[in-house]
């Protein structure tokens, strides 16, 4: 029916692509999301698996005489696409990070929401630059790129192949000490301007002591903040880009691209 094929070795080797997209679509940013239905996520996986299922080369995927070594295969395909999900998903956790730091430091970090993404709690402005962190995704096109990177990985990486190559760990590596440094980077001039006005106001509070420096410093805070963040928006745009550009590449040496 509808031409698919139904030997033993194609039916295994679906099973294999189902778990490898469905890892990497639970682990990336807006696919995995909580808001996002289960019904729709199974759909969306088992839709894009019977897409790149005609990629697997014939006679890629060996037929397993035992369960445990279909297990194993099993894992491996799951541990690929959580792995490279995760790569983007570092980004958009760092982008929250540093929101939420800055939150802290403006005064804002007792006003919490709950992240329906991670189920957390996260600060007004974490969840601000999040959000624009999954409109920067989206806009760059990385989901598309993603999904074109899984279409390659499934033709040129065997399972459990990563296992054995040392560029692969150095990538997720780098990636993970990668996300410090941008979320240093994106918060940098918020927290820098922070930073000085609580000297300025900390001189103000030992010269003048008659001013209540808690009054005037809360809505300082804050308003500095706001105008900062506004004023370093189109440099956050580009180091958030960046770094999505970053963990596109790691993702694909992760995969085993030369």
């Amino acid at each position: 029916m509808f031409g698919l094929p139904l030997d033993a070795s194609s039916l295994t080797g679906l099973w294999l692509v189902i778990a490898r997209v469905g890892a990497m679509w639970m682990t990336m940013p807006v696919f995995g999301d909580q808001e996002i239905p289960m019904q729709i996520k199974a759909v969306g996986v088992f839709a894009v698996s019977i897409a790149l299922w005609s990629l697997v080369p014939a006679g890629a995927v060996p037929v397993f005489d035992t369960l445990p070594a279909f297990a194993a295969a099993l894992a491996g395909e799951i541990l690929i696409g959580v792995l490279v999900g995760t790569m983007v998903r570092l980004i958009h956790g760092a982008v929250q990070f540093s929101g939420h730091f800055i939150g802290f430091q403006m005064g804002l970090g007792i006003v919490t929401v709950v992240d329906p993404t991670t189920g957390g709690r996260m600060s007004q402005v974490g969840k601000f630059q999040g959000v624009f962190a999954l409109v920067i995704f989206l806009a760059m096109d990385m989901h598309h790129f993603m999904l074109r990177g899984l279409a390659w990985s499934l033709t040129e990486t065997p399972s459990l192949s990563l296992m054995h190559g040392g560029g692969s760990c150095r990538s997720l590596i780098d990636a993970g000490a990668g996300m410090f440094v941008l979320a240093v980077q994106v918060g940098a001039p918020v927290m820098v301007a922070l930073f000085l006005t609580n000297v300025a106001l900390g001189i103000v509070a030992r010269t003048v002591p008659q001013m209540n420096i808690f009054i005037v410093g809360f809505p300082l805070t804050i308003g500095i903040g706001l105008i900062i963040m506004g004023v370093a928006f189109p440099a956050f745009v580009n180091i958030v880009q960046e770094g999505y550009r970053t963990a596109g590449a790691n993702a694909l040496a992760l995969l085993g691209s030369p």
